[in-house]
């Protein structure tokens, strides 16, 4: 194992594994740790560190750090699983496609030619909620529009492993599992891996980025997507269904004349067979505090439901479609910020930033945005907003006000000297 370091500054650990990868090789790694279930004798190199970080909502979810060897493990088994999978998945793209049926799990991993492969969870998630947009501003100029969104109780906690493989099970073709000798001791080592990660026979181990994770969560609810299939052709043929892992919007069209109480009906339907339909062949509820249904009349409503649902990239049109230019909804986060600074100023304290503001504030996450946030007027503006900044660490929003202060170094300096400045005051007095 390389080096280790635990960094202390300002009163927040960063643990980190300098070059962990460098010294494996594959063959020999197998022979030591694999073969013979080693892994079991070596702790500190097989060792999962549980940590916490907050939500949107102001809870926290458990978050799994993996040591490097650990890891490799874990992502094994996610190219197992996509490599088991792979003739069904192509198989039922079509399908889902052709059905208005569309699943995405943050990323597009290419066996084929891994190079090609898209690794970064925003051009999936970007491509979820335009889709979602897209399709409802439409519906809603001739239609009125049900849209439902579904969430499950704690999603990822909750799988069973049993059941994952039972599922991936029927998901592989008879020779895809001869050739990967995908066997009852398979499934049997699988789960006794996910059990080594998790301490418990349920769960898959979350961090950021975590490709692997949300693969295998994916591939978990392609039964509900086939579930949905059949609603579609039994119910309603003008369903659609956008799914992101476990965060699902499904739409259907109903005409101007319908009543919102028919349409209630009809959608309550729905969304009883489906918590039905996961909580007997899934053993997963829906979350009824976050399970929603709106009933959109007009394209005037489509913006309200937007604003709700808290989407990233998920507020206002892209440009191409119409919205504003990168440069304006930089603007509109600026103004958030120096709103900020006023109720600082005022109460000595931020309290928790509204919904609306929260989500301009993401929208500097776009890839235009981004850019432009590089030229020299973005810099001159972020320069005067982050002068005297103080409150910068936020309940919310967090990673872009770091994002945003990064881009202006002489504010970053500042910050620091701010923070070193009060850390001091705090040892003296």
């Amino acid at each position: 194992m390389s080096n280790s370091h635990n960094y202390r500054c300002l009163g927040l650990e960063i643990l980190r594994r300098e070059n962990a990868l460098d010294k494996i090789a594959p063959r020999q790694f197998y022979n030591n740790y694999i073969r013979n279930d080693l892994c079991f004798n070596y702790p500190g190199l097989f060792r999962v560190t549980p940590y916490y970080v907050p939500k949107g909502d102001g809870g926290v979810r458990q978050f799994h750090f993996l040591e490097a060897p650990l890891r490799i493990i874990y992502y094994a088994l996610g190219f197992y699983f996509l490599e088991l999978t792979r003739e069904i998945r192509r198989q039922l793209a079509s399908i889902h496609r052709d059905s208005s049926i569309y699943t995405y799990y943050g990323a597009n991993i290419r066996l084929d030619e891994p190079q090609k492969s898209q690794i970064y969870y925003q051009e999936d998630y970007q491509e979820f909620t335009r889709n979602i947009r897209r399709i409802v501003r439409r519906q809603a100029q001739t239609h009125k529009v049900a849209v439902l969104h579904i969430d499950i109780q704690d999603f990822f906690r909750s799988i069973a492993h049993s059941n994952l493989v039972q599922i991936f099970d029927a998901q592989a073709m008879p020779e895809s599992q001869f050739c990967l000798r995908y066997n009852e001791h398979t499934k049997l080592a699988i789960r006794d891996i996910l059990f080594f990660i998790m301490h418990r026979s349920e769960g898959l181990p979350l961090s950021q980025q975590n490709i692997v994770s949300n693969l295998l969560s994916h591939l978990f609810l392609y039964p509900l997507d086939n579930f949905i299939r059949e609603i579609q052709i039994d119910i309603a043929p003008s369903l659609t269904f956008h799914r992101y892992v476990d965060d699902m919007f499904l739409t259907v069209q109903f005409p101007l004349t319908e009543t919102n109480e028919n349409i209630g009906t009809t959608m309550l339907d729905i969304s009883t067979n489906i918590g039905a339909f996961l909580s007997s062949n899934l053993h997963l509820c829906l979350n009824p505090l976050k399970t929603r249904l709106d009933i959109i009349a007009s394209e005037d409503r489509v913006d309200k439901l937007i604003e709700r649902s808290r989407l990233v990239s998920f507020y206002e049109p892209l440009p191409e479609e119409g919205g504003e230019s990168p440069q304006n909804t930089l603007n509109r986060a600026i103004l958030v910020l120096n709103s900020m600074k006023e109720k600082f100023r005022e109460y000595g304290f931020v309290e928790k930033i509204a919904t609306n503001d929260d989500l301009a504030l993401k929208q500097c996450f776009q890839s235009a945005v981004i850019h432009y946030t590089r030229s020299e007027q973005a810099q001159r503006q972020l320069e005067a907003v982050f002068q005297d900044w103080y409150p910068a660490l936020m309940p919310k929003s967090i990673r872009v006000l770091v994002f945003l202060i990064s881009r202006v170094p002489n504010a970053l300096n500042n910050l620091f000297i701010q923070l070193i400045t009060y850390k001091i005051a705090r040892f003296l007095n």
